[in-house]
């Protein structure tokens, strides 16, 4: 069997994926020398300057960028604008998994980071930057587990709360990032009433006229409705429940 040492290996890869290591080429933007895949111990894969060994270029980047990360990792080290509240830089960077984030430093020192759209990366401005850095935005108490509702930004825009009784978050998914900064109340707790957040236990409101059985009032997916022991079920407007 044929023994590969760790530059074989390095070397057949910048080879083999050459275009989605290198999507705006290969040649390192602070000397003009050749970038090539390289590997750390410490901190796995990450593309480098073959020129530093001999001129200590220290230039580094995650491996796998796309076009806009790779922009994006360019630009690191220029300042979108100040953080009011600490009066630190904000600074757009990519990150090691994909994507982009936003950074800063707190009036305590402490790191803030916040992932963010590549589309909004595009054209981010101080103004919509202050907005990002700040999530998750708070809604509203939740008006069954007096939870505090977010909205924020992951893998995607979401709305969440903490689970009654436990430190772990219930979420539920955004159709888009502007909703993030405009959900309200109303909105928040019929998206979070399909991922389970309502009163466990059922609301007996009296016995069906008819079949005498109890009718409960209950919260599902799409808001409220009554049920009946024999499982007869009607939503309930919104304006009535």
């Amino acid at each position: 069997m044929l023994e590969l040492s760790n530059r074989d290996v390095l070397e057949k890869l910048n080879n083999a994926l050459k275009e989605r290591l290198f999507p705006k080429g290969n040649t390192c933007p602070n000397c003009s020398a050749e970038l090539t895949l390289k590997n750390s111990p410490k901190f796995g894969p990450f593309i480098g300057c073959t020129k530093f060994d001999e001129t200590g270029c220290d230039y580094k980047s995650p491996p796998f960028l796309t076009l806009e990360e790779v922009d994006a990792h360019a630009k690191a080290k220029e300042s979108i604008g100040i953080y009011p509240e600490s009066g630190k830089d904000i600074f757009l960077k990519p990150s090691r998994g994909g994507g982009l984030y936003l950074e800063t430093q707190d009036s305590k020192d402490e790191v803030i980071r916040q992932t963010i759209s590549n589309e909004t990366a595009e054209n981010i401005t101080l103004e919509s930057a202050l907005l990002w850095i700040t999530l998750p935005r708070d809604i509203g108490l939740h008006p069954d587990t007096n939870e505090m509702m977010q909205a924020g930004y992951a893998r995607g825009p979401f709305v969440r709360v903490k689970r009654e009784g436990k430190e772990t978050y219930q979420y539920a998914n955004l159709p888009n990032e502007e909703d993030i900064f405009s959900i309200g109340m109303n909105r928040a707790v019929e998206l979070l009433a399909g991922k389970g957040v309502a009163k466990e236990e059922a609301k007996e409101i009296g016995l069906d006229p008819t079949s005498k059985v109890p009718v409960f009032l209950k919260q599902g997916r799409f808001g409220a409705y009554i049920e009946t022991d024999e499982l007869i079920r009607k939503t309930v407007p919104k304006d009535m429940s």
